[in-house]
């Protein structure tokens, strides 16, 4: 398996808002070998250091869970989220996964959105006995 073909991915809090320089010298490390870095959000309730996070260390993929959807009056903040999300990604020429898509609502904003990649089980087939 070639190096480019790997992404390593890693997960992505608030806590790790103090270690950037650390992370960017290994992401470097690793780009440098010509892997491909990713990074998984599960939660992100302050936007603004997810976009920061995103800024500062430029992965080429960036994941999303709509786990953090549980009520639809959710959806509309999520939305709003997810498009500014989808803004920062694009200026640095990344990808974005929205995972966990386990129903319509999520396929549409997804499509709305324009997400380059999407996983969940709304689009796993069912299994015929």
């Amino acid at each position: 398996m070639q190096t480019h073909n790997v992404v390593l991915v890693t997960g992505i809090n608030t806590y790790f808002s103090h270690y950037y320089p650390e992370l960017q010298t290994g992401f470097d490390n690793y780009r440098s070998r010509g892997y491909q870095i990713g990074l998984r959000f599960n939660a992100f309730n302050k936007s603004s250091q997810l976009l920061d996070s995103i800024h500062k260390l430029a992965p080429n993929f960036v994941c999303i869970s709509t786990d953090t959807v549980a009520e639809k009056q959710n959806i509309a903040d999520f939305s709003a989220k997810l498009q500014a999300i989808k803004a920062r990604v694009d200026a640095i020429n990344g990808l974005i996964l929205l995972s966990n898509i386990r129903g319509e609502s999520m396929e549409k904003l997804a499509i709305d959105h324009a997400v380059d990649l999407v996983e969940g089980s709304y689009y796993q087939p069912f299994s015929v006995d």
